[in-house]
C-alpha cells in the first residue's frame, strides 16, 4: 500500500517536472 502511495506520487511529480522541462526549454527556443 505504502509503496503504491509513494510511486503515485512520484509519479504526479515527474509528469510536472517533465511539464517544467518542456515549457523552459519551448521559451528558450523562441
Amino acid at each position: 500500500m505504502y509503496i503504491m502511495l509513494n510511486y503515485k506520487k512520484y509519479k504526479v511529480t515527474l509528469i510536472i517536472g517533465y511539464k517544467e522541462i518542456i515549457s523552459s526549454l519551448l521559451i528558450s527556443y523562441t
